[in-house]
Parts: structure tokens; C-alpha cells; sequence
């Protein structure tokens, strides 16, 4: 199955790649609820209150920011009054506690979208749990145009989607598996965005190594991950005020980045130790390689992979021949000849 990005998603490459990637383990609702929440603004709404503790070498930063995020949401709640007709201005109140999600903000962002959807579409609704309601629209919107050509295009997806322009699939939460599933996806589309924690960093606040900048990167003081600094992330995009931050931030597993971007990768030549094995389920000669991951060459997990044709794998497979873990025969049956007269 394949989507095309001409018609799935105008905004970014990176995000048909999750759409085409969203329908494992039952997750296209969720990937195309996703896709939808990341192209548009952050609707939680923050308060002063968020990045008043930071303190120390942030906190100018911080106050700097805060005012500049106080005076767009002014604005904007200023707006949702305008429209919101016989119902006046909306109150606009922080309720960050009920989008944290403990490993991605991205996540965050989708329950968001969820709850708005569950509750109708209703701004008050919106206003009251801490979401601007301006932005819980478009994302709705687009949402459902989404999902329409999907199945416009792909009629055969349609049942996995459900009713796109309703609460669907998202009325009921993803279960675990499938969000540890919505980050890897997040993951393709984001691999060229990936930061390793910098374990030599001696700050106040840990630092991050990414890819796209010699800088060191930050964990944004908004973001769901701050207080735990998973070793490695991968992120939406970065914001740069004194220093670099990141946002739409997920934890990751080195392990998923081989599988999952091997084109970010490079080493492929066999550990000495384990030594190839054959493996007679999968009828393949596998070896055990240590690839190194983005032009930063980070090393990555050991990883065991099928050897690709050439000398090696004709040298391993007649060596594991020889050795009798090719062909398994313990015994041979035993055979009565009758001697006929």
C-alpha cells in the first residue's frame, strides 16, 4: 500500500510519511488525528506560572518569552471573543496538567485534539480545558479533510478511519503499544530531527546534540519531557531565543532508528564476536553490526541483520556448512533390505 504525498499532504513530505506508515497496529485514525495537530499551532494554552520557576541561567529567557506568549494569547483570546457572537469573550484558563503526556508532547497534543472532538467542537468547551479554540478548529478542519481523501482515494482504508468529521476512533484512547507505535511513526517523519542527551554537559538544565546545528539544543520549559530529559529525542522543530530550544518533542529508543531510518545510517560490517549464525527460520545467514547513526556518527545499539550477497556471506555460509548448524541431521534412518531368493 502506498499514499501519495500529491494528494495526502500538501504541507510537508514528512508528514505523508506518517500517513502512510499510520495504518500499522490499527493507528490510522490516530496517525491522520496526528498529522493533523502538528500542522497547526500549539493549542495549549500556557500561563506565566510555567516558566516562572525555571530560574538560574533560563530565566530571563523565559520571562522574555512568557510576555511575548502572553501578549499572542491576548490577541488571540481578543479574537475568539469577536467570534464568539451572543457568547462574549471566552476565558481563556491554563489546564497544561490534563495534555502531559510522560514521553511525548506530541501526544499531548493528540489527546488535546481528542478531547475537542469528544466534546462536540464546542469553543467554551475548548476555552475551559485550556485550549485555544481558534486553533482546535482548524485542526478539526483539517482533520477531517484528511481523512476524506484518504478515503476518497483509498476506499479500502475507509473502515480503518471511521467518521473523520466526528469524535471516530479518537473517542477511545490509544492503548500503549499503539502510542509506543505514533512515536515510532512520528520517528520516520522526523529523522533527520533527532538529539542525543550530552553527557559531558556540566549546565544547570541538560543539553542536547542534534543534527540540523552545531549548537546545543534545550528541552523547552513547556515541554512534557523536562523534568525526565530522555536521553534521546526526536523533535518538530527548534526555536531560537538566547538559546536553541526544542519543540514537539518525543523520546525515542536507539534502537528503533536502524529499523526504522537506515538511510541515516552507516557501518555495516559484521562484529567479529558473535560470529555469523544461521537462522533456519528465516532461512538467512544473520550477523551482528554496530551502525552508527546521521553524520555525527552517534553509535547505535548492536543490531542484527540478514548478510547481503557478496564473498561474506558465501565464506559464513559454507563455514556454518561445515560445521553442521546449516543442515540439522542427528541420525540416519535405518533401512531393512529383504534379500529375495
Amino acid at each position: 500500500m502506498s499514499l501519495g504525498t500529491e494528494n495526502i499532504s500538501a504541507t510537508s513530505i514528512r508528514f505523508a510519511k506518517m500517513l502512510v506508515l499510520g495504518h500499522q497496529g490499527g493507528c490510522l485514525p490516530y496517525a491522520v488525528a496526528l498529522v493533523a495537530a502538528l500542522s497547526v499551532e500549539n493549542p495549549i494554552v500556557f500561563d506565566r506560572a510555567d516558566t516562572g520557576t525555571i530560574g538560574g541561567e533560563d530565566a530571563d529567557e523565559d520571562e522574555d518569552k512568557d510576555k511575548d506568549e502572553e501578549m499572542d494569547e491576548e490577541l488571540e483570546d481578543k479574537e475568539e471573543g469577536e467570534e464568539g457572537g451572543k457568547g462574549g469573550k471566552l476565558k481563556l484558563v491554563c489546564r497544561r496538567d490534563l495534555w502531559y503526556h510522560p514521553q511525548s508532547d506530541l501526544l499531548g497534543v493528540l489527546k488535546a485534539l481528542g478531547a475537542y472532538e469528544f466534546g462536540g467542537r464546542d469553543d467554551e468547551h475548548a476555552a475551559s480545558i485550556g485550549l485555544q479554540p481558534k486553533h482546535m478548529r482548524e485542526m478539526s478542519n483539517l482533520r477531517g479533510q484528511l481523512g476524506g481523501l484518504i478515503k476518497l482515494y483509498y476506499p479500502s482504508l475507509a473502515k480503518h478511519i471511521g467518521d473523520s468529521n466526528g469524535p471516530g476512533a479518537l473517542a477511545k484512547p490509544p492503548t500503549q503499544k499503539q502510542e509506543m507505535l505514533l512515536r515510532q511513526i512520528a520517528l520516520s517523519g522526523l529523522a533527520d530531527r533527532v538529539a542525543r542527551k550530552d553527557l559531558s554537559w556540566k549546565g544547570k538544565f541538560p543539553a542536547y546534540q542534534c543534527i540540523s546545528t552545531d549548537e546545543m539544543v534545550f528541552l523547552h520549559a513547556h515541554s512534557c519531557l523536562k523534568a525526565e530529559a530522555p536521553d534521546w529525542v526526536c523533535f518538530l522543530e527548534l526555536s531560537e531565543t538566547k538559546k536553541v530550544y526544542m519543540k514537539g518533542v518525543s523520546a525515542v529508543s536507539p534502537s528503533w532508528l536502524f529499523k526504522i531510518a537506515p538511510s541515516m545510517c552507516s557501518r555495516y560490517d559484521p562484529l567479529p564476536d558473535p560470529p555469523p549464525r544461521y537462522d533456519d527460520k528465516a532461512d538467512e545467514v544473520q550477523a551482528v553490526v554496530a551502525p552508527l547513526y546521521g553524520p555525527r556518527n552517534w553509535d547505535l545499539p548492536p543490531q542484527t541483520v540478514p548478510l547481503p550477497p557478496g564473498p561474506e556471506l558465501y565464506k559464513q555460509f559454507a563455514r556454518l556448512l561445515l560445521e553442521g548448524k546449516v543442515i540439522f541431521c542427528t541420525s540416519i534412518p535405518a533401512r531393512t533390505h529383504v534379500m529375495r531368493k
